[in-house]
């Protein structure tokens, strides 16, 4: 069906300046305006959501009905031109009213004039329009409906939103997440930081630094590595578009060695002795190991001083071990620290399963 359309700006401040509409009696179901609410002179879009309502007070008989139309897709209106607003020959007072769950205004008045025609129809309705009272239960009722259908929407939306999450996050120095200490002094130090989110982050941040920019593929940073032989910790926090958060946490360990195994007879320098011992970079007492001594070796066991003394079992006894010497081992990162070396005190044990505690 072909619609015939006026294009009007209706305001609901100030008085429309607007050519009144001219159009003859009797004319129905073709009639419409489609209406660009404005505030002073300045575009509103009305939400999709709102009701739109066609008041009309018809002076020829002082009748008045209230027409239901719709918003269209660019936020304009669109109401009909009924055919009883158009039954009767003489002026007709318009306003256009938009309502919402919480909010409801209309345009100041327009006025259409009818025209005689000896070709009019009769009053009957296209639509039958409806009172004020019907309008007032009506709009409460179709009001109430919106305001569910809001929050249904809402809700769905609710639960089909991917907060954001951060699948994976590592700190690596050389390849590894457990270094050996070393003298960072002067060196050019860098960690390799690498992540993946499940989605773009709308806030990126690793520690106080922003990183930027927050897309999917930006999944790494070179990040320097503080002066010092200690842990180092970095904390990624990814914010989504509804402003929640996620946070990761990834630690560098710096990590001397604990040596142990057995040692031929005689003397050794300390640097040799490096090389002969296992090696195990632990930030605590290796709990127990497995030496073979055969004869006139001794199985030996070093440890930083930090980490303390210890106690030592063999076959369950407790004991078998000298009291410690200090030596100062330089290792292969160029880090120097004093540790505790002990020696059996028999060689010769063959195959023996030695228990390691902190002592004093």
């Amino acid at each position: 069906m072909a619609e015939i359309l006026a294009h009007l700006d209706l305001d609901t401040f100030r008085e429309n300046e607007i050519p009144i509409l001219k159009i003859p009696m009797g004319d129905y179901g073709a009639r419409y305006i489609k209406a660009v609410i404005t505030a002073q002179g300045k575009a509103v879009t009305v939400p999709s959501s709102a009701v739109v309502s066609l008041r009309a007070d018809r002076r020829a008989d002082g009748a008045s009905k209230i027409f239901v139309g719709t918003v269209e897709s660019d936020g304009s209106v669109k109401v009909p031109l009924d055919k009883w607003v158009l039954a009767l020959e003489g002026d007709v007072y318009c306003s256009v009213t938009v309502t919402g769950t919480d909010y409801k205004y209309s345009t100041n008045n327009f006025i259409v004039e009818v025209t005689y025609s000896p070709d009019g129809a009769s009053e009957g309705d296209d639509d039958p329009g409806v009172s004020d009272t019907e309008y007032v239960i009506l709009l409460e009722m179709i009001t109430a409906l919106s305001a569910r259908v809001a929050s249904l929407e809402a809700r769905m939306d609710e639960l089909s939103y991917e907060k954001i999450d951060i699948i994976s996050f590592s700190a690596t120095y050389g390849g590894k997440t457990t270094v050996e200490m070393s003298n960072l002094n002067g060196m050019d130090a860098s960690a390799n930081i690498e992540w993946s989110l499940n989605r773009q982050p709308q806030k990126l941040t690793l520690g106080t630094e922003i990183l930027s920019p927050t897309i999917m593929g930006d999944t790494s940073r070179s990040f320097k590595i503080p002066n010092t032989p200690s842990d180092v910790t970095f904390t990624l926090k990814a914010t989504g578009e509804k402003s929640e958060t996620d946070t990761s946490t990834a630690r560098i360990s710096f990590y001397n060695g604990v040596y142990y195994g057995v040692m031929p007879p005689g003397d050794i320098d300390r640097y040799t002795m490096l090389n002969i011992l296992t090696k195990e970079l632990r930030n605590s007492h290796k709990p127990s190991f497995t030496a073979t001594a055969g004869a006139n070796e001794y199985i030996c066991y070093c440890a930083p001083v930090r980490l303390g003394k210890c106690s030592f079992k063999i076959g369950g006894f407790n004991g078998g071990f000298n009291n410690p010497q200090i030596l100062t081992f330089e290792n292969s990162s160029g880090y120097t620290e004093d540790y505790y070396c002990y020696m059996s005190t028999n060689p010769g044990l063959g195959n023996t399963e030695v228990e390691v505690a902190k002592g004093e």
